[in-house]
């Protein structure tokens, strides 16, 4: 059966993919989606993860990537003193679709804090026990905006070299560096492994998805 990657129609999709090259320039040269999809995010320890509880990615399971769900804009934190048990605190955020210009960062409010740029995706497993889970990766650390600017990069050049299938199937990954305050410190890794159209993909046949229904939940729960 076929599982639908996009919010929107395959008729709608296709009839704004002439749009999404200029959208995803505009997200280059610089992320909120409705939904409430639960946060994925990069630990420290670089294990990717996923919601409030915390439920490790999979690893080797495969998530598709909306291109037409990009947004970019500023997000602004309460920064933290070295060694403070204070919990991070969201101050701001001003964030627009792909196809809307950049937010202008010197209108935006004087928290007291700087503002910093941030990209967003919405993503959903295609393969492994997480299939079907949708999420939003937010990110405004370096590593986390180098790797949306590469996976941009990847998506316009697509959509140059094969518009019919611009939506990259993706393995979460890390990598680590000596960091000479820190230690070893990871980034996180968006690999590309296919590219599929904005129709969707192929999923696990209806008798595979019947076995799995009768069988416990075993979220990877981190503590």
């Amino acid at each position: 059966m076929t599982t639908d990657v996009t919010k929107t129609s395959a008729a709608g999709a296709l009839a704004a993919l002439g749009n999404l090259k200029q959208g995803l320039q505009n997200v280059q040269s610089g992320i909120r989606v409705a939904g409430g999809e639960p946060i994925l995010r990069m630990g420290r320890d670089g294990i990717w993860i996923y919601g409030a509880d915390n439920v490790e990615v999979e690893g080797g399971s495969t998530w598709a990537i909306n291109p037409m769900s990009l947004t970019h804009g500023f997000i602004c934190w309460k920064v933290i003193p070295e060694g403070s048990k204070e919990k991070p605190e969201l101050l701001g955020e001003e964030t627009r679709s792909m196809f809307q210009p950049l937010p202008n960062k010197d209108s935006l409010p004087d928290y007291g804090h700087p503002w910093a740029e941030v990209l967003s995706v919405q993503l959903k497993c295609v393969s492994g026990e997480d299939e079907g889970e949708q999420v939003l990766y937010k990110t405004s650390s370096t590593g986390g905006l180098r790797a949306m600017k590469e996976l941009i990069t990847s998506i316009t050049e697509a959509i140059d070299k094969h518009p019919e299938t611009p939506v990259p199937v993706v393995a979460l990954e890390s990598d680590s560096y000596p960091h000479k305050q820190y230690g070893k410190t990871y980034f996180p890794v968006i690999n590309i492994q296919s590219w599929v159209s904005m129709e969707g993909v192929e999923a696990e046949a209806p008798a595979a998805d019947e076995a799995k229904a009768g069988q416990p939940d075993k979220r990877r729960i981190r503590g």
